[in-house]
Parts: C-alpha cells; sequence; structure tokens
C-alpha cells in the first residue's frame, strides 16, 4: 500500500476517510429500492476502495457484490447477494474496528 499511496501521511488519511465512507450504506438503500444502476455504482466503489487501500478481506464480498450487479438489474440468487452483503458488512466493522483502535493509539 506504500508503494500505491506513496506516503504514511497519505495513508492515515485515506484510511481514516474509510471510516466515513457510506458506500454499503448506499448500496444497501439502493437494493431495498430496487435501484440495481445505483446498488451496482456503490458496490464498484466499494470495489475500488478495497483495492486501492488493500483491505483484501473486505475486497472479496465487494468484487461478489459488484459481479452480482452488473447487469444492473434484479440478480437471479438475491440470497446470495444478501448474503455477500452481510458479509461485507462484517468485514467492513472489523475493518473500521481496527482503524479506529490504531488511530487512537496515535494521537
Amino acid at each position: 500500500m506504500l508503494r500505491r499511496l506513496c506516503s504514511e501521511e497519505l495513508i492515515e488519511k485515506s484510511v481514516t476517510r474509510f471510516l466515513s465512507d457510506n458506500s454499503l450504506d448506499t448500496l444497501r438503500q439502493e437494493l431495498e429500492a430496487e435501484n440495481y444502476g445505483k446498488a451496482h455504482a456503490a458496490a464498484h466503489t466499494l470495489k475500488g476502495i478495497c483495492l486501492t487501500l488493500g483491505f483484501m478481506s473486505l475486497s472479496e464480498p465487494a468484487f461478489a457484490l459488484n459481479d452480482m450487479l452488473a447487469a444492473e438489474k434484479r440478480p437471479e440468487d438475491m440470497e446470495k447477494l444478501h448474503a455477500a452483503l452481510s458479509e461485507a458488512e462484517r468485514r467492513r466493522g472489523l475493518i473500521c474496528s481496527a482503524v479506529a483502535e490504531y488511530c487512537g493509539r496515535q494521537k
């Protein structure tokens, strides 16, 4: 990640900004509204954030969500979609907890 983002300061800023990212919330809201095009956009954003920051544990469900929503229509297997969304939310929570703990120790 240091190679991609060039400095520890930029890494800290980017990872801290991740704490306020709302792509998963947007994804869930758009799925509930059956707006699959916007849900796909949110999944794509989440996937990009994961790759940029090196959050590989979260990238797996993010890729699955992106792929399932790529056609921008109701996926055939909604149970699988909701399972991937729940797993992404769980993993995001773990990352946010670790980042918050790390940032608390740095002050």
